[in-house]
């Protein structure tokens, strides 16, 4: 059996396994996201983005905001002269977020303002409004997250909690049993 001397050390790798396994049980992989405009069917801007892997379409929608699109390439955004910092595209505009071929968000308006990047570059951004008009175009929620956002959310915590109850239920087994079997061996006579 396992000595007096040997019994906390197990108790203690009971306790260090419980705990690698319940930080185990958020893990996810993140994605890598193609973001594109088209205008009338024709690629009009790109981007690159990325998530955690957990996220749904509406809660990518609401960070477009914070991505930086670039014109694709042989299409002529239509620069104003009078204020270059802007840009209004219409026509038929689709806004897609995909990872790999897989359309995870799509709206179709038909006209979509963007402005300039902060560094002046040939880069441009949807303003917070656009993103909420667009996003409510599409059926997504503004805000709010999904139902199903939410209902992943409380899925995760509910099982990360009932992994915590199982770690302290063997911990408790553990212990009980390293006592008894302590208490035996001290009641047992010597040989």
């Amino acid at each position: 059996m396992y000595s007096r001397s040997r019994i906390p050390h197990l108790a203690a790798s009971m306790i260090a396994f419980c705990v690698l396994l319940a930080a185990c049980t958020s893990a996810s992989a993140a994605r890598l996201l193609h973001l594109e405009i088209y205008v009338d069917d024709q690629l009009a801007l790109t981007a690159i983005g990325g998530d955690s892997g957990r996220e749904d379409g509406s809660e990518i929608w609401s960070r477009l905001d914070q991505i930086d699109w670039e014109p694709a390439e042989g299409f002529a955004l239509p620069i104003s002269e009078e204020d270059p910092s802007r840009v209004s595209l219409s026509g038929r505009v689709v806004i897609q977020v995909k990872h790999t071929e897989h359309v995870l968000a799509q709206s179709t308006v038909s006209e979509l303002m963007l402005v300039r990047a902060p560094d002046g570059k040939n880069q441009w951004q949807m303003p917070p409004g656009e993103v909420t008009r667009t996003g409510i175009a599409a059926g997504l929620p503004g805000n709010p997250p999904t139902p199903q956002a939410v209902a992943g959310q409380i899925s995760r915590k509910l099982g990360l909690l009932a992994l915590i109850a199982l770690a302290i239920v063997f911990i408790a087994v553990v212990a009980i049993v390293a006592i008894a079997l302590a208490s035996r061996r001290d009641s047992s006579p010597e040989q």
